[in-house]
């Protein structure tokens, strides 16, 4: 079948789609199958329903019979930022699983975006590969990635790096897992001492909660000020102080530590850490709302959306915070840098009282443009959009 059969003829991107694929399949230097795929991507990246077939046609470039390793390393590129429309591949993308070591040889990330989109899937044929690499640092993915899949599948390997080091982005992970990673209590302890560390360390053990309960003690000293970090000379107070308090009150449920420390950071200057800890703390940071309702007038978004759900979560009053939130998205700025995707969380939060956010919540739903700089990040947009829309009552 060709190009000209299974695209519409009146698709917009179709004579960019037809020009990108005839690029890859009969270019003239290899440059022009580069921005072949790029244009292709582009299409991919900007459309929630791409023209039928492109898909099919990325994924088929995995079956030729002597692999374009650019060519491929691109359309691989694509599919582990493919979200749910290439989970119907899932199949033909497990065998590129058993060219592991041909591919490592071109770029580790090739097998990594295979991973990815099994790992986002809860699909266990990628675990045994992802034990291997964890254990050696080589997957380039993110932990967030890895939540469908069984946690205590892939426990083991991450405690091995833990004890083997170096840690590399296991505390992330184990953060990212919470109470499940009680087991590596002993070993995050251990890395406390260690500066670059230390504070990855105790948000893990935050994470963890009350089974790090070991630790409480040394996050105790290490929140005070009478314990620090080797290494850190300078007379100053360690930066990681906040953390330690912040992952002392998650073991314990003990909140004045993180209360003096948040006070001591809100005098010294604010930082989104302190506005979402008092949104933690809820009623217990009620002593605080004098000096942020200021904050919900302030120059940045991202400390006026800060401010608005520590005022809602504090004071259980969602007056002053829905317009400030609904305000994030009438920007319309969906953005890496922008709050965003905090503001929809937090509206849907709030519920009922947010509904005058709902034509916004339905805008953001709406419309063929992906919106974010990904397809995963629009696709977790219109997966909290229409919870929050759900959820304030329309």
């Amino acid at each position: 079948m060709t190009l000209e059969t299974w695209l519409p003829q009146d698709d917009p991107d179709r004579e960019a789609v037809i020009d990108g694929v005839r690029r890859v399949e009969k270019p003239l230097r290899e440059v022009d199958r580069y921005w072949g795929m790029q244009a292709v991507g582009d299409v991919l990246r900007r459309r929630r329903t791409p023209p039928p077939g492109v898909w099919d046609w990325v994924v088929g470039l995995l079956d030729a019979p002597h692999w374009d390793w650019l060519t491929v390393s691109q359309a691989l590129h694509l599919i582990g930022g493919g979200g749910t429309a290439v989970a119907p591949y899932a199949d033909r993308l497990v065998r590129v699983l058993d060219l592991q070591e041909e591919c490592d040889r071109y770029g580790p990330s090739m097998v990594d975006n295979v991973l990815r989109v099994l790992a986002r899937q809860g699909d266990l044929r990628a675990v045994p590969l992802l034990r291997e690499r964890l254990r050696t640092e080589r997957y380039f993915g993110y932990p967030a990635d890895l939540l469908a899949l069984p946690a205590e599948q892939l426990l083991p390997a991450a405690l091995d790096k833990l004890r083997n080091g170096p840690p590399g982005s296991m505390l992330k992970l184990l953060a990212t897992w919470g109470p499940v990673g009680a087991p590596a209590v002993p070993e995050v302890t251990l890395l406390l001492p260690v500066l670059g560390l230390a504070r990855d360390a105790c948000l893990t053990l935050g994470r963890i909660g009350p089974a790090a309960a070991p630790a409480a003690g040394l996050l105790a000293e290490y929140a005070t000020g009478a314990a620090r970090p080797e290494r850190w000379k300078t007379p100053r107070r360690w930066h990681g102080t906040q953390a330690a308090a912040w992952a002392y009150w998650r073991i314990t449920g003990e909140p004045e530590l993180l209360l003096r420390e948040t006070d001591t950071a809100m005098r010294a200057g604010l930082g989104r850490p302190v506005l979402r800890h008092l949104a933690e703390l809820g009623p217990l940071a009620a002593p605080f709302v004098d000096r942020l309702r200021p904050l919900l007038d302030a120059p940045g978004a991202w400390t006026r959306t800060g401010a608005a759900h520590a005022w809602w979560r504090i004071t259980g009053d969602p007056a002053p915070a829905v317009p400030v939130l609904t305000a994030v998205l009438t920007a319309a700025d969906f953005g890496p840098h922008a709050p965003t995707l905090d503001a929809i969380r937090h509206l849907g939060e709030i519920g009922a009282p947010a509904a005058p956010a709902a034509p916004h919540l339905r805008a953001v739903l709406a419309g063929e443009q992906r919106l974010g700089p990904d397809i995963l990040t629009d696709e977790e947009l219109l997966r909290t959009a229409a919870a929050a829309l759900t959820a304030v009552g329309s």
